[in-house]
């Protein structure tokens, strides 16, 4: 069990979907709290689920390194084929909710966030311009939970100007630690 908790990259996927609360209340002029814990929970699913797929297409990389090679998959404490199925499951569990409980729009986005984490920042994660996916990829969390409270895509621009202090902020002092 703790090998799928550290498959998810549970601190990085918890400050994903906090960050998804926080856009969340800050665009909302009223917060159902059963609907913004189905956004968390949704977007940490998610995020989870990207994450795992960051580990899989990593894991001959993360043999090497010292701070990775401890994660499930370089110590073989789970297999590809777990770790596959476990992003899936994470993946259609996150999808299910965020399309049950918010909006076709937030559920788009998220899956746009999902593929820019998954497959562009982790590819091109050893280059100068990971900062710039990061940047990206976190932006959409913001710009997710704006849509899902508000449903208005024209304020959607003003969410850079709310989430990119928070980002840089956060990215400054736990970027490491957050894989940004």
């Amino acid at each position: 069990m703790k090998a799928y908790f550290e498959l998810l990259k549970f601190r990085l996927s918890f400050t994903v979907a906090f960050s998804c609360v926080f856009g969340f209340i800050l665009a909302s002029n009223e917060v159902n709290l059963f609907s913004l814990f189905m956004l968390f929970v949704g977007g940490l699913l998610v995020s989870g689920s990207s994450a795992s797929v960051n580990q899989i297409i990593e894991k001959e990389r993360d043999v090497l390194m010292t701070r990775t090679a401890t994660r499930p998959l370089p110590t073989l404490r789970l297999s590809t084929s777990e770790a596959i199925c476990f992003s899936i499951i994470c993946l259609v569990a996150g999808v299910a909710i965020l399309l049950s409980f918010t909006n076709l729009l937030t559920t788009l986005l998220s899956l746009l966030s999902f593929i820019l984490y998954s497959f562009v920042y982790t590819q091109l994660k050893s280059s100068r311009t990971n900062r710039s996916v990061c940047r990206c990829y976190s932006r959409c969390a913001a710009t997710i939970t704006w849509m899902d409270s508000s449903n208005r895509y024209n304020i959607v621009r003003s969410t850079d100007h709310v989430w990119y202090p928070v980002y840089l902020a956060v990215s400054t002092f736990l970027g490491d630690r957050l894989g940004c």
